[in-house]
């Protein structure tokens, strides 16, 4: 039997069910890796890729951290050869990259979720103002 995986996106608000998600390459959006926090190194972000967690709580840890403060967590299908993530080599399985990906769900986090998400990785301070 084959291994079903799910996969998950955490960034900005406003994707539908069917929609596509595109690289910062194709959309001009600035990677949500280098909203926060502050001094983070995000020049070796791959900006032609959309990055996918296995895990869930990981596209919720970016959905936080989106300076919008209604990040949502989109459950994908990636389009395209599914790569591992080289920031999470450690940590197989957990981190994906893909040229794009299917939005197959749409999950908005409550702000309460976000602030709590937030504070807990101390992100609040930088992400906020």
């Amino acid at each position: 039997m084959a291994e079903s995986r799910r996969y998950w996106h955490g960034g900005a608000p406003g994707r539908h069910v069917g929609d596509l998600l595109l690289p910062p390459d194709e959309t001009g959006v600035t990677p949500v890796a280098a909203f926060c926090p502050e001094g983070l190194d995000a020049s070796h972000v791959r900006t032609d890729r959309v990055f996918l967690g296995s895990d869930r709580s990981i596209a919720q840890l970016f959905a936080a951290m989106h300076p919008s403060g209604a990040g949502v967590v989109y459950e994908v299908e990636p389009a395209g050869e599914v790569e591992p993530d080289p920031d999470y080599l450690e940590e197989p399985c957990l981190s994906w990259q893909v040229s794009r990906a299917l939005v197959i769900s749409v999950h908005p986090l409550p702000e309460t979720e976000i602030a709590r998400i937030r504070w807990a990785v101390g992100f609040a301070e930088e992400c906020d103002g």
